[in-house]
């Protein structure tokens, strides 16, 4: 038995009201061209959920820094970074 009910939408000062009254027609109508398949989501979390649950946590840095500390061992082997601004360049 189906159940009526009746949404009511006001438009907001940015316009978003009349984009999501517009998404809900097509959802009702059963337009599907603006949503994504359950099994296209499950397909992405396959791939981004053991990324997230393996990565390593992000490390916090100062803005306009070379990085994180941490960062210094990827590029150690090689001589490590090369600021062209800093007073320490190898000369």
């Amino acid at each position: 038995m189906a159940i009526k009910r009746e949404l009511h939408m006001s438009e907001r000062a940015n316009g978003r009201g009349i984009a999501v009254r517009a998404a809900f027609g097509d959802a009702m109508a059963g337009d599907g061209a603006l949503f994504t398949r359950e099994d296209a989501v499950e397909a992405a979390w396959a791939v981004v959920d053991p990324v997230l649950k393996k990565h390593n946590r992000v490390r916090p840095y100062r803005r306009g820094s070379w990085g994180p500390k941490e960062a210094d061992a990827l590029i150690a082997s090689d001589g490590g970074w090369y600021n062209p601004r800093s007073d320490n360049a190898p000369r």
